[in-house]
């Protein structure tokens, strides 16, 4: 997977200067910072993983992977905001709004989220297909997904009543799950087929909660050299996490549990060996750390 992540690496870099031609030079800087600030590019491999079985090209496959990975890179910066979760670090550096600002922070994540739309728009497929994948990442990024479910996180975030456990793991779906449904479902509206698709974005929902759990009890017991920003801050800005509901080891096996769901269903389709041996390695990963 090195082999593929420098390629998607390259690529990013390629697209980022490519499309910033004409950009203003300090919101180009704020954009390429925290879009090239490295990271796993989960995201993207999943599509890639998801894709190569399937005899989808690399080019188209990689492009994708862009596109979804320029959104979850806005919604980190956005993230770490004041407003937000006030993190003056991420992947181990400063936070983009510690570097450039708020104010420019704020618009290089909006920039990132809109050129987005158009990687996906370059892309050489039929025109059919390539409005079904802006709308289906429109759909994850937006107000029934990734934005409705971060928009529910700050509304419970300092609550001293505390929401249930199915609230929670419901707007971990939205927040988390709905973009990692893209990655899952998006080589497969590049083949028309309608009935897999389902089938995937429910396994990219699955995925996204369980590894929403994951980074939460991250959160909880890591150190900042392992995950690369403020530890504990969920429990300092008193945000509702399945951890904090229901204790660490409870957490894990739910998270296990439903991680197992998406994985199982993933291997009934009869199409995704590779990829199913690719979210054994990064639940391995997970594990280690």
């Amino acid at each position: 997977m090195d082999d593929i992540r420098k390629r998607i690496e390259s690529k990013l870099k390629e697209r980022i200067e490519e499309y910033g031609k004409n950009v203003y030079p300090k919101l180009l800087d704020a954009m390429k910072y925290s879009l090239l600030a490295g990271g796993k590019r989960l995201r993207p491999l999943i599509v890639y993983n998801t894709g190569i079985e399937l005899g989808i090209s690399e080019e188209i496959l990689i492009n994708l992977g862009i596109a979804v990975e320029m959104i979850h890179t806005a919604s980190l910066i956005h993230d770490d905001l004041p407003a937000i979760d006030d993190d003056d670090y991420r992947r181990g550096k400063p936070s983009c709004h510690r570097i450039f600002g708020e104010g420019m922070a704020l618009v290089a994540g909006d920039g990132l989220i809109l050129l987005s739309m158009k990687v996906l728009n370059d892309l050489e497929i039929e025109e059919s297909t390539k409005l079904k994948l802006e709308m289906k990442l429109l759909e994850s990024a937006g107000v029934n997904g990734m934005i409705g479910g971060e928009a529910e996180d700050i509304d419970m975030t300092g609550k001293y009543e505390k929401p249930d456990l199915e609230r929670v793991l419901k707007m971990y779906e939205r927040k988390t799950g709905a973009l990692f449904s893209f990655s899952f479902s998006s080589p497969i509206i590049c083949i028309g087929d309608e009935e897999l698709e389902n089938i995937m974005d429910e396994i990219g929902r699955k995925f996204g909660v369980a590894f929403q759990i994951y980074d939460d009890l991250k959160d909880l017991i890591g150190t900042f050299e392992e995950i690369g920003k403020t530890p504990r801050k969920d429990e300092v800005m008193d945000k509702p996490t399945v951890p904090r509901l229901v204790g660490v080891e409870k957490a894990r096996e739910i998270a296990n549990g439903i991680y197992e769901e998406a994985v199982e269903l993933l291997k009934e389709t009869g199409k995704f060996g590779k990829l199913v041996g690719f979210l054994r390695r990064v639940k391995e990963e997970i594990e280690r750390r």
